[in-house]
């Protein structure tokens, strides 16, 4: 009897055994008959903030465009701006997103391969199967890892697509609330030219009110100037309207640019009013008409900054700091520099007439002597220090009386009694001045300074007058 019962165990005991691998092998006839339970993978819907949601804004602008009334050329510029800013950002999200895309051709790739021989092995007997199993493995893990490089991928857009974004909100180039800031230019700027009517008949010529004095109307910035913001990054973009703009950031550099210089733009009635012009400037046939350029700061470099052919009528530079400056056949009709301090200038060829040299040192500075015929020096401190010897100018006292002043002197006051250079303080004397400035000053002075006559005196009438001694004690002499 326990013989049996131990029989039966045994036979039990296989039985299972043999159960167990007929399942096993049930098991993998099914998973390899059947179908690729891996389905074909699709790509991810990459993350594109920095282009949705310039484009929700400038919806928003072209909605308000037909409404926008006096504010139409800002609400203009602005959708010009977005427009090629988001040209550029299209551009920028093809490369960036090419890599995302090449990896997921790998899965693609792949995952097929994979396919393929699964399909291979289904068609093989039980049997054959194990000696392509390995192939079937590595295949697979290739797919798993081809998957995990696609999700790499997809996070690097992710996180310069936010990078790309903030950056864009801290440059100004996304203004939430630029609709509503529109909106309230315009309501202005409809205001004022309601009240600009109504006391026009009554104003009179800017020139006129500046000779008389009226320093609110040197000095107060064209209302033009608030139809949009300008920042430095928009210098980059020649196609930008700039015009009539308000210049944002505290320094403005056109180092950055092809050549270093900034050539036919405009960049009338804009308002540059306190900031500082950094590096070398040079400007070739750009607009400057009725600009803000108050209290500018325009620092001496190594080589002097130049506007060459530049229209600036009507530009105010009033309090402004120009040092080693270049101004050569440009036009100042109807400028304002009261107060400015030029160091190291020089005009040549330039159109001055109807400007204001209110409280204006100009012995430093150099003009060309067909220059003198149209230039008005009421109000300056000082004569510029090439003015002809023997010229008279016209200086108006306050009671209306008009004193005659001789050129070399200072205009509107008693001349410093002479010195020697001695006298003059280590502190103060003049470095040589840059091979620029000495040849546009020796091009409009007609001769060398290292040649006047004896004891400073000219040796005939063709050659340079020698300036007056009573300049001696004044402002260093621009010939160093």
């Amino acid at each position: 009897m326990e013989t049996a019962l131990e029989f039966a165990a045994y036979s039990l005991g296989i039985t299972v055994f043999l159960g167990l691998i007929m399942v096993m092998v049930l098991v993998r006839d099914l998973f390899f008959h059947g179908r690729f339970r891996v389905s074909r993978p699709l790509p991810t819907k990459l993350s594109t903030k920095s282009q949705d949601i310039p484009k929700q804004l400038l919806k928003r602008l072209r909605a308000f465009l037909p409404k926008s009334g006096k504010a139409r050329d800002a609400v203009e510029f602005e959708i010009r701006h977005l427009e090629y800013r988001l040209k550029g950002l299209e551009e920028k999200a093809f490369h960036e997103h090419k890599d995302y895309f090449l990896a997921f051709q790998d899965l693609e790739k792949a995952w097929e391969e994979w396919k393929t021989l699964h399909e291979e092995l289904a068609r093989l007997s039980p049997w054959k199967r194990r000696h392509h199993r390995r192939g079937y493995d590595k295949a697979r893990k290739n797919y798993q890892r081809r998957q995990k490089v696609v999700e790499g991928e997809w996070e690097k857009t992710r996180i310069r697509d936010q990078m790309t974004l903030d950056d864009m909100y801290e440059q100004g180039v996304i203004k939430p609330d630029v609709v509503e800031t529109l909106m309230a230019q315009a309501e202005e700027l409809r205001r004022n030219a309601r009240k600009t009517s109504k006391s026009a008949n009554g104003q009179e010529n800017g020139n006129i009110q500046a000779r008389q004095g009226s320093w609110n109307n040197q000095l107060n910035p064209s209302p033009l100037a608030n139809q949009g913001s300008l920042r430095q990054h928009d210098f980059s973009v020649p196609e930008l309207p700039k015009r009539a703009r308000r210049y944002e950031d505290h320094s403005f550099s056109i180092q950055a640019l092809p050549g270093g210089r900034l050539r036919g733009q405009d960049l009338s009635r804009c308002a540059f009013a306190e900031v500082v012009f950094t590096g070398l400037h040079l400007y070739e046939q750009c607009l400057f008409i009725s600009t803000d350029l108050r209290r500018i700061t325009l620092s001496r470099e190594e080589k002097p900054h130049l506007f060459v052919d530049c229209d600036l009528r009507g530009a105010s530079l009033a309090q402004s700091s120009l040092s080693n400056v270049i101004f050569r056949q440009c036009n100042l009709s109807g400028t304002q520099w009261r107060s400015a301090r030029m160091d190291r200038v020089v005009f040549e060829d330039c159109q001055i007439d109807n400007v204001s040299w209110d409280g204006v040192d100009l012995s430093h500075t150099v003009m060309s002597e067909d220059m003198f015929d149209q230039a008005d020096f009421r109000g300056a401190l000082r004569l510029p220090h090439n003015y002809r010897a023997g010229t008279e100018t016209h200086v108006e006292k306050p009671g209306g009386e008009v004193e005659s002043q001789q050129a070399g002197g200072p205009v509107g006051r008693q001349a410093d009694p002479p010195s020697s250079p001695q006298d003059t303080p280590p502190d103060r004397q003049e470095p040589s001045l840059p091979s620029e400035i000495l040849e546009a000053q020796n091009r409009l002075n007609g001769t060398p300074p290292e040649q006047p006559g004896p004891g400073g005196a000219p040796d005939g009438p063709e050659q340079q007058p020698a300036p007056d001694k009573s300049q001696e004690n004044g402002p260093e002499n621009l010939h160093g």
